[in-house]
C-alpha cells in the first residue's frame, strides 16, 4: 500500500486487507488500485459474523466485490460524509441470524447525522433474507434521518424476502438517474421512503420489479416530497402510493389496484412506450 490517506495522496490499496485497515474514517482519501476482483468464498468462506465498516473516500476503480455473505444485522456501515463511486458488488448474500428490540436490520447501513454519504456509479445485486427477522425493521439501504444516503447512477438487482416486521428497500436521501429492479416477498413494503418532513425524493430512474405481500390492508409507498419523472414497472398485489412533486408513471397492467391521481398517472403498456402519450400527460419525454 502506498500514499498517506489525503486528498492529493490517497492510500493506494491492492488487497482487501489493506482496504479494511484504513477505511475507518470519512476523511481518509482511496483508492483501489484498479480493476480487482475480490471473491469472498476465498476471502471469507464462511461469511461475516459482524459488520463491516468501509468508510472514507473510497474511489474503486472498477473493483468487484462478489460472493459477499454476511451472518450479521448490518452488514455493511459506513459513516457519514463518506463517499463511494466506480464499485460493483455482486452476488451478495444477507441472511439475519438474530434479533434486536432497539436497532434496524440493513445491508447497507448508516446512523443518524448531516453529513451527505454520496454513493455513485456503483452496482448492487444480490440477496437478503430477513425472515426470522421478528423486531423494529428491516431496511436494505438504510440512513437513519432519510437524508443522508444519495445514490447518483447507480444500478440495483435484489432479491428480497421479510416475513414479519416493516420492510423497506431505501430510506434515502435520494435516488437520480438510478435502475431499480427487485423481487419482494415481505409482510409489507416500503419501496422509496416518502418522510414528508424531509427532502427526500426519487428522480429520472426506474423501478422495475414484483413485490408480493400478505397484509394487503395498506399501500405500497413510495416517493419522496420532490420526486418526479420516474417509471414504475411494478407487478404488485396491493396497491403503490406514490409521493412526488413532478409527474412519474405506473403500469396499470401490472399494478390494477393502484389508482392514478395527482402527478402519479397510470399507462398502459403500450401507452408507456408511445412518447407522444407520455409527453401530454406530463412525463417529459422526448417526442
Amino acid at each position: 500500500m502506498t500514499g498517506s490517506g489525503t486528498e492529493n495522496d490517497p492510500y493506494i490499496c491492492d488487497t482487501w486487507e489493506e482496504l479494511i485497515s484504513v477505511s475507518t474514517a470519512k476523511s481518509v482519501h482511496i483508492r483501489m488500485s484498479g480493476n480487482q476482483i475480490f471473491d469472498f468464498n476465498e476471502i471469507q468462506p464462511l461469511g461475516f459474523d459482524s459488520q463491516v465498516n468501509l468508510s472514507g473516500q473510497i474511489n474503486f476503480n472498477g473493483c468487484i466485490l462478489k460472493n459477499f455473505y454476511s451472518k450479521s444485522l448490518r452488514a455493511v456501515y459506513i459513516l457519514n460524509g463518506t463517499s463511494w463511486q466506480n464499485l460493483s458488488f455482486e452476488n451478495f448474500y444477507q441472511q439475519a441470524t438474530s434479533s434486536s428490540s432497539s436497532e434496524n436490520a440493513g445491508f447497507l447501513y448508516t446512523d443518524a447525522g448531516s453529513s451527505a454519504i454520496k454513493i455513485t456509479n456503483c452496482k448492487f445485486y444480490g440477496k437478503v433474507n430477513y425472515g426470522i427477522y421478528s423486531t423494529k425493521k428491516a431496511v436494505v439501504f438504510y440512513s437513519a434521518n432519510y437524508r443522508t444516503l444519495q445514490f447518483e447512477q447507480c444500478s440495483f438487482s435484489l432479491e428480497c424476502s421479510c416475513t414479519s416486521g416493516i420492510f423497506s428497500l431505501f430510506n434515502a436521501g435520494f435516488l437520480k438517474n438510478c435502475n431499480v429492479r427487485f423481487v419482494i416477498n415481505s409482510r409489507n413494503a416500503v419501496i422509496f421512503s416518502s418522510n414528508e418532513s424531509t427532502v427526500n425524493y426519487a428522480l429520472n430512474s426506474l423501478f422495475d420489479g414484483k413485490i408480493n405481500v400478505s397484509d394487503m390492508t395498506g399501500s405500497i409507498l413510495s416517493g419522496g416530497n420532490l420526486s418526479g419523472y420516474n417509471v414504475y414497472r411494478v407487478q404488485a398485489n396491493a396497491p403503490i402510493q406514490y409521493t412526488g412533486a413532478g409527474v412519474s408513471v405506473f403500469n396499470r397492467d401490472l399494478s390494477p389496484d393502484t389508482q392514478g391521481y395527482g402527478t402519479f398517472v397510470g399507462c398502459t403498456s403500450e401507452q408507456l412506450k408511445n412518447a407522444e402519450y407520455l409527453y401530454s400527460v406530463g412525463f417529459p419525454c422526448y417526442r
